[in-house]
């Protein structure tokens, strides 16, 4: 799969050292985060992904996973995810949307 892969920083606040939880990729329109964006932290979160068969990114050593699988899967963090899409949203079209 040869498609543009955007990088962007989000928002959310992180530890220094930790800098890469604050990234999304965008591929093919499909907006990523870092698996350990979810309650059930990194390495559960890409083992479930894997077992549903969900295309992933590896950055920095670490998963990112699509947004939308990761809000579908932990509904209970869905305003991360919401908030995650529009910083994505705002860095690539400039629109608040």
């Amino acid at each position: 799969m040869n498609e543009p892969v955007t990088f962007l920083t989000s928002s959310l606040p992180v530890q220094r050292d930790e800098r890469w939880k604050a990234q999304l990729i965008v591929r093919g329109g499909v907006i990523y985060a870092p698996a350990d964006a979810s309650p059930a932290g990194e390495v559960a979160a890409f083992l479930s992904a894997c077992f549903d068969e969900v295309t992933s990114i590896h950055h920095e050593c670490h998963p990112f996973l699509p947004v939308d699988w990761l809000e579908q899967e932990y509904p209970s963090w869905a305003d991360v995810y919401q908030l995650m899409r529009r910083n994505a949203t705002v860095a690539l079209t400039g629109a608040d949307g």
